[in-house]
């Protein structure tokens, strides 16, 4: 592969290329996940929320291995390239078919539940539901992956660190991933921000604290009574 540019888009709705890698010799996991690990690098390690790629043995290995929080899907045109050869072009409702898979997979305004009850409709009525390849298994892996995890998030507590009451909370609203960020956050925060006592006014209590690394002092006012 000569090149390999990820192109996203901004906050115009245009296509924007973010970088490229040159000269890949191997299109395998290896070489995907040093693409997207230096990728991450670029970006100051802030990763996509999606990915949309083809279908590629490597690129699907390599992408969890990179990427902690992204969503990997598969892109419409290449899936879409490939029906031919799976439902056997030469069959007489081979349009009527395309027509009508077209017109539930483009439609923006179509809710998951919906289409999915529709998709079912179409492989009944066309006698696709025995192809393995238009059962997208891949996707419903996915699926059991983000059931397993969410089995995980509800039925097992994160190890608390500090035992103060916002890491507390953090721990009962986040996923155990989005806590792992704010705890170390927490942390970070016990050894850099001190505060220098309370002064009430009324129903609000007014404390200063300081930022140890850059030296600077911030006015914090609260009401203890409110619960945001």
């Amino acid at each position: 592969m000569v090149f390999t540019p990820f192109t996203g888009v901004e906050n115009h709705k245009r296509s924007v290329t973010f970088c490229g890698a040159l000269v890949i010799a191997h299109e395998d996991a290896d070489s995907f996940k040093w693409v997207f690990t230096h990728f991450l690098a670029a970006m100051g390690g802030k990763e996509p929320n999606y990915i949309i790629t083809d279908y590629d043995p490597g690129i699907l290995k390599a992408v969890p291995l990179v990427f902690k929080t992204v969503r990997h899907r598969y892109c419409m045109w290449h899936i879409m390239n490939k029906v031919p050869s799976k439902y056997e072009v030469m069959r007489d409702d081979y349009s009527v078919f395309v027509k009508k898979l077209n017109a539930i997979i483009w439609d923006e305004d179509i809710e998951a539940a919906e289409f999915d009850a529709k998709w079912e409709e179409i492989g009944r009525e066309h006698n696709v539901n025995n192809i393995d390849w238009f059962q997208e298994i891949a996707m419903e892996q996915q699926r059991h992956t983000q059931k397993k995890i969410d089995s995980c998030n509800r039925h097992t507590f994160p190890i608390i660190s500090t035992h103060l009451a916002i890491e507390v909370h953090g721990a009962q609203v986040y996923s155990h991933r989005v806590f792992e960020e704010f705890q170390e956050e927490v942390k970070y925060s016990i050894g850099t921000y001190k505060s220098r006592g309370f002064t009430e006014c009324d129903s609000l209590k007014v404390t200063t604290v300081r930022d140890a690394n850059r030296d600077i002092n911030y006015e914090v006012t609260y009401c203890p009574g409110i619960i945001l």
